[in-house]
């Protein structure tokens, strides 16, 4: 049995060299037409490049009119919503405007009520009051003034009766 080592084979191709720089041009070519294919489907679709690998377009009228009748029915929920919406936010609008006309009807009244009450006091005050009389003082009592300091106390309280000394006898001859 004989085996081969890798110096047996001959490093020298097969095909000249001429196909072989052939054969890398077109290979080159057909990886820049790929390349420029994938750009103008990627410009084209977008981020829908999943969907055009799908083929859902190829699936027929009935594929897209399911569809569509979903999305139909989602936007009739959506308006039936909003519907709602709109008249709750109506007739809160309504009762406002009535609570506004009623706060403006009391505001309006009370208003009435004090140009009332500012005539009746203007209308008071232009009448002239009477003169008050000046209330006489009683006349002040004076008291009775002393000339024996003795006799006087000064605290107010009353004294005892004064005592009468006799005057001296005069002497008898």
């Amino acid at each position: 049995m004989t085996y081969r080592v890798d110096d047996d084979f001959d490093d020298e191709p097969t095909e000249p060299p001429e196909r072989r720089l052939g054969l890398s041009i077109v290979i080159v070519a057909a990886l820049a037409a790929i390349g420029v294919g994938a750009g103008f489907l990627w410009r084209t679709y977008g981020d829908d490049l999943p969907a055009f690998l799908t083929f859902s377009s190829m699936t027929g009228p009935r594929a897209q009119s399911v569809d569509q009748v979903a999305r139909l029915g989602e936007l009739q929920t959506l308006q039936q919503q909003s519907v709602g919406q709109m008249q709750t936010v109506l007739q809160l609008l309504t009762s406002q405007q009535a609570e506004i006309k009623k706060l403006s009807d009391q505001v309006t009244t009370i208003a009435g009520k004090v140009d009332t009450l500012q005539h009746s006091v203007t209308a008071i005050q232009a009448i002239p009051a009477p003169p008050v009389p000046k209330p006489v003082a009683p006349p002040v009592r004076k008291k009775p003034v002393t000339s024996n300091p003795i006799a006087t106390n000064p605290t107010g309280a009353p004294l005892p009766a004064p005592v009468q000394i006799a005057p001296p006898a005069p002497d008898r001859p």
